[in-house]
């Protein structure tokens, strides 16, 4: 007899800030899982800054090896640069977080593991009244923070595992990531450890500069980063 399918390990990716690295990481991360050769889905609920292409959307998808249709993946695209629900605002729509909770739970079954890219940092509004926190609470899921190794970055790392640490949300780990060419400021050398140190939670990185969005390359560069194994499958899987 065959076991019933259980949901899929999931993860909701966001991070410190805004241009943090979320799609960089959530990208060599799908490409990571897909090359073990788990199935795996992606979902970003919704894209702001969005001309012709969801760019972040496209580039996870693409990690994920195309299974998915675009539309599936982001349903809601809005052309602003601006907080999706500033942005819906100006087209005189709604963001329906119940919606989007309806497609994770359905998403959930159909993959091994299931990766949901934010918006924002994790309080910036994501609709009406919620942001990345509250979707996470919606959806059980827990987190993966997404930080820019940089200085200034412990600060925002505590700041933002303290308002998930206060509302009972777990998180999996802090990555590191570097959002610009070049040797970074002095604190890189020390980021990691320090985090490591003051804050009780793995962390991973820091992930290297990526000017495009290879996913192959990505995901080698991301297994090849300090303290990457917690975020491998057969980590994500037990939970």
């Amino acid at each position: 007899m065959t076991a019933p399918k259980t949901d899929a390990a999931a993860v909701l990716v966001t991070g410190t800030d805004t241009d943090a690295g979320k799609t960089v990481v959530g990208t060599a991360l799908t490409a990571a899982w897909r090359l073990r050769g788990y199935r795996v889905g992606v979902y970003k609920p919704v894209e702001s800054g969005v001309e012709e292409t969801p760019l972040d959307a496209t580039a996870l998808r693409r990690a994920a090896g195309e299974v998915q249709p675009l539309d599936e993946v982001c349903p809601v695209r809005l052309s602003a640069p601006l907080a999706p629900p500033v942005a819906a605002r100006l087209e005189g729509r709604t963001l329906d977080p119940d919606d989007w909770e309806r497609r994770i739970r359905e998403l959930r079954p159909r993959f091994d593991l299931l990766l949901v890219e934010g918006a924002g940092g994790l309080l910036s509004p994501l609709w009406e009244g919620g942001d990345a926190a509250q979707l996470a609470q919606r959806t059980g899921l827990p987190t993966l923070v997404v930080a820019p190794d940089q200085l200034g970055v412990i600060n925002h790392v505590r700041l933002t595992l303290e308002a998930l640490q206060r509302r009972e949300i777990p998180v999996v780990a802090v990555v590191l990531s570097r959002i610009a060419a070049g040797p970074g400021d002095p604190s890189c050398a020390s980021n990691a450890d320090e985090i490591a140190r003051l804050c009780d939670v793995p962390v991973v990185g820091p992930l290297p500069f990526a000017d495009d969005l290879q996913p192959d390359s990505l995901a080698q560069q991301l297994e090849a980063c300090p303290g990457s194994r917690v975020l491998m499958p057969e980590g994500m899987l037990a939970r």
